[in-house]
């Protein structure tokens, strides 16, 4: 059996996730092409260089028109054909991959004329929705005057007509969807788009031999700097502002936590020191910067450096940030929201706060911070990282998914 993978970009979150379901495919021996455009690479990209020169005026043109930020991120309507449609249609895949296939990747129209069994898998919401991402960036209250009343009417009418376009160019869409957690699954079954659809939920995988324990934490802790003998509090996001992964309650929960100097909090993920200035200036929590981390071998030394993972997200799917401390050993405390209750289980691997208390979550830390249960959680976390994550059972899942759907065409 053939797979060919299509996600618009190899580094990022969904792009990470998709490179490790690549890997995990072959070696169970199946067949896997990723195709991806950013970075450009010619062996894998259908794309010329002044064609990437054209993507990427187009994103810019898009970006402009639509608005958003690289915080609150940029709205997608896939307005422009592309020959990636021709190249997955030219192929000798059996099965087509879809994943995040955004930044005008291909059109709308375009992905109802493919012509190969269609898996797709649902990185975000914006496949049932309009042209945003997430629920929430159609309904966060953006203030009252009069430019911001006109951008709110423009960008309405543009979810609108996106969601229009996708109604009529995908009412005979057949593709099998997956979700990398129930919760997002659940929010697929109940849109109108795709709630005819078979629906199954099967989680992104992990490389267990690269997120371990690895011990030795004091030894890990020299190497970035951090001080050895007090509670390490980890959380990292590469848009640490944004609304959706919680940056702006950082503040909130550690400036009601007691005893401070014997805390320290640790930021991965961006370069950007000002979003915690407060914390330590004001709060007096001490705070140490790792900048934004290229490789997963130091992402794993991070993890076991910590003694707890800390993600105040209001919506996820289903965040690395979550699943590789998990394999780590380390407990995750994080609001009972979207897919994390898939990853972690309730004073078991982790703690599950009230949304969006922080008395709540300050509870969590106090909880995930009790000497007497550490080496326990430690096994635990490893056990359901192993249960749920291992490359060989996701890629099984799939398997199944890709043979059900060669043997119904």
């Amino acid at each position: 059996m053939k797979v060919l993978h299509l996600n618009y970009a190899q580094g990022d979150g969904a792009g990470n996730a998709v490179v490790r379901i690549h890997h995990a495919l072959i070696q169970q021996g199946i067949e896997s092409r990723f195709i991806y455009l950013r970075p450009h690479d010619s062996l894998v990209s259908p794309f010329a260089q002044w064609e990437k020169k054209t993507n990427g005026a187009q994103n810019l043109l898009v970006a402009k028109v639509v608005g958003g930020d690289p915080v609150a991120g940029y709205p997608a309507i896939n307005l422009f054909p592309t020959k990636v449609l021709k190249t997955i249609n030219t192929s000798d895949a059996d099965i087509v991959h879809l994943h995040w296939i955004n930044g005008e990747m291909m059109s709308i129209a375009q992905i109802a004329k493919i012509n190969k069994p269609i898996v797709w898998t649902f990185h975000s919401m914006w496949p049932f929705l309009g042209m945003h991402h997430w629920d929430n960036q159609r309904t966060e209250d953006r203030g009252q005057n009069s430019a911001v009343e006109v951008k709110d009417s423009w960008q309405k009418f543009l979810d609108k007509w996106t969601y229009k376009r996708k109604e009529v160019h995908w009412q005979d869409l057949k593709c099998q969807v997956v979700c990398p957690s129930t919760w997002m699954a659940d929010c697929a079954r109940r849109s109108e788009l795709f709630g005819n659809h078979s629906i199954s939920v099967i989680p992104n995988c992990l490389d267990l031999e690269i997120f371990r324990p690895l011990g030795n934490r004091l030894e890990l802790r020299k190497q970035f700097g951090l001080p050895l003998y007090k509670r390490v509090i980890l959380f990292g996001a590469t848009q640490p502002g944004s609304k959706r992964k919680g940056g702006d309650l950082i503040a909130s929960i550690f400036q009601g936590l007691e005893n401070k100097s014997e805390y320290t909090l640790a930021v991965f993920g961006t370069a950007d020191r000002n979003v915690y200035t407060s914390i330590e200036s004001e709060y007096g929590l001490e705070t140490h910067e790792l900048g934004f981390i290229h490789d997963e071998e130091t992402m794993a030394r991070i993890y076991n450096s910590a003694d707890i993972m800390c993600v105040p997200s209001r919506m996820d799917n289903l965040p690395s940030t979550c699943v590789e401390p998990l394999a780590c050993g380390v407990p995750v405390v994080a609001f009972n929201v979207g897919g994390i209750p898939d990853i972690v289980e309730h004073q078991v691997t982790g703690y599950l706060a009230e949304p969006f208390d922080p008395d709540d979550f300050r509870n969590g830390i106090a909880w995930a911070l009790d000497g007497r249960r550490a080496t326990e959680s430690m096994s635990a976390c490893r056990e359901r990282a192993e249960r749920l994550f291992d490359p060989k059972v996701v890629a099984k899942q799939y398997f199944q998914v890709y043979e059900n759907m060669v043997t119904s065409v």
